[in-house]
């Protein structure tokens, strides 16, 4: 019976640390505070033919074959498009949204860096792509992405780039 009393105390302790911090969140500059307490660290650039992961398990990389020293996640597609009409659609119509920024552009590298936040705690992942050529009217790309805070992350990363690369899809197929 005691260790139910305990369960329920702390069931209903974190209910309302949870809720606190949801009222935090949604009062007036309530996410401008949390932006400024988890702020985004400066962008390194990532140089995806020597990058290697680090051990914990909240990042995702996606690269083609032949292009980096690490084991990729994914394979890479390849697309029927140059690398910078590629990086076009990427940048207006793929990595984009209310909790999406892009830091950063070098259309000489064709690499972009995006900042998305998380919904509720709005902590900061960083996005890295690389465009790359394949032949005159070819294209593919390499895709770090990477949580700041946190050991883990459920599998967000994962999903943020898949659903990256299926909006990808459709935008060069025209849908």
């Amino acid at each position: 019976m005691r260790m139910v009393t305990v369960l329920a105390w702390t069931a209903l302790i974190a209910g309302l640390l949870a809720a606190a911090a949801a009222l935090y969140i949604h009062l007036p500059g309530g996410r401008e505070r949390l932006g400024a307490a988890f702020g985004t660290p400066a962008f390194t650039a990532v140089d995806f033919a020597t990058l290697r992961k680090t051990p914990r398990p909240n990042q995702f990389l996606v690269l083609p074959p032949g292009l980096g020293a690490e084991k990729p996640d994914l394979v890479a597609p390849v697309f029927d498009l140059p690398a910078d009409r590629l990086a076009d659609l990427w940048r207006n119509q793929v990595a984009v949204g209310t909790d999406v920024a892009e830091r950063r552009w070098d259309p000489a590298t064709l690499t972009a860096d995006h900042v998305e936040r998380t919904r509720l705690m709005r902590y900061p992942d960083l996005v890295s792509a690389r465009f790359v050529p394949v032949g005159d009217r070819r294209s593919t790309l390499a895709v770090y992405s990477r949580s700041v805070y946190g050991y883990g992350d459920r599998g967000v990363n994962q999903r943020r780039v898949r659903l990256w690369l299926d909006r990808l899809s459709k935008a060069v197929n025209g849908g």
